[in-house]
């Protein structure tokens, strides 16, 4: 408009106007890139072209070569700042990708420290228990068998009968949480064969079967028996860590809630995994106690012993996996396990 509305006798002002064109060229290259620069250039030199030759408008009085190499200067300003443009684009892609990449990898670099961390904590703790379940066993099997005998000597005196029954009963349990304490302390060493997931989760969840009908608990099995996902796994030791997370997430929600079971494949770190998740619609559990939980004798059931999680985190860990307590959305906790993915084409019955 301003080419138009102008004098040819301002041929300054038509020197001013020329140049502005480049601004718009310039911005639709940061905008659009090389397409939206050219489309921008050829549009300009359009809007151009009549001031430029025509003869029923204000004609620029610059000469005729100037005015052509001007318009062949806006495509080419198009395409270099286009080209320019673009290249910078790719880079920051590429730059972002590679952020992307290396927080992925230090975030895969910091759990696997946790685990290394974790694992020798366990250790250490884990003597120190074997140690302790040792000493306690023996003085133990005594006082059972003393208060046996007395039971036998008293079998006539109900009163002292009925106390040296509960005496025993008590004894009987604390040999069993000793007994737990030394398969927490020295487990069994996995023995490795490539296993269907999907198959130990569903064995699993028919031993709680029993126990979600009577709290009227859903199950959500999403599509568990389609899957074919197999891990390197010892498969009685892993079913033990399915049903521990599976009574666990009955035991926190209540009557009426859901268990959901999940079984796929996920790749960290360059390694495959076969992974099941137990989701339940319980309280949750804080973040400063997502690590805790995995910690022997730690529990917010003052019913409990605390050593269900810790069981199980040792057994993944022995399995060279991965075990991690996730928000689930809506509320509730997920309990994720990854474990090391199953040798390919292998079929398990």
């Amino acid at each position: 408009m301003a080419h138009y509305l102008t004098g040819p006798e301002y041929h300054y002002l038509h020197d001013i106007y020329r140049r502005l064109y480049y601004i718009p060229i310039v911005v639709a290259g940061f905008l659009a890139s090389l397409r939206g620069a050219l489309l921008c250039s050829i549009a300009v030199s359009i809007a151009y072209f009549p001031h430029a030759f025509a003869t029923f408008a204000v004609q620029d009085p610059a000469h005729g070569l100037e005015k052509v190499l001007e318009m062949l200067l806006y495509n080419a300003v198009a395409l270099i700042a286009g080209v320019l443009v673009e290249r910078e684009r790719k880079r920051t892609e590429e730059a972002y990708a590679l952020s992307k990449s290396l927080e992925a990898t230090i975030k895969e670099k910091e759990i696997m420290q946790n685990e290394i961390i974790r694992a020798s904590k366990l250790s250490a703790l884990g003597e120190l228990l074997a140690s302790l379940a040792h000493e306690i066993r023996n003085p133990l099997g005594a006082l059972k068998g003393t208060a046996e005998i007395i039971a036998d000597i008293a079998k006539d005196n109900k009163e002292v009968s009925k106390l040296i029954s509960l005496h025993i009963k008590e004894i009987n349990r604390l040999n069993d949480l000793v007994e737990r304490l030394l398969q927490y302390a020295k487990p069994k060493r996995p023995e490795l064969r490539p296993e269907n997931i999907a198959l130990i989760l569903t064995d699993a969840l028919r031993i709680v079967e029993a126990k979600t009908k009577d709290k009227r608990i859903a199950v959500k099995k999403e599509g568990l028996m389609n899957k074919d996902v197999l891990a390197l796994v010892d498969r009685a030791q892993i079913e033990q860590v399915a049903l521990n997370l599976l009574l666990n997430a009955v035991k926190v929600q209540g009557d009426g809630g859901e268990v959901q079971v999940e079984v796929y494949e996920e790749e960290r770190g360059g390694r495959k995994f076969a992974c099941f998740e137990v989701r339940d619609r319980g309280p949750g559990v804080p973040d400063e106690l997502k690590e805790k939980v995995f910690e022997p004798f730690f529990t917010t059931d003052a019913r409990g012993v605390g050593l269900g999680l810790s069981v199980a985190a040792r057994i993944v860990e022995e399995h060279q996996g991965i075990i991690e307590i996730l928000d689930r959305e809506g509320g509730g906790t997920s309990v994720k396990v990854l474990l090391p993915s199953g040798l390919a084409g292998e079929k398990t019955s």
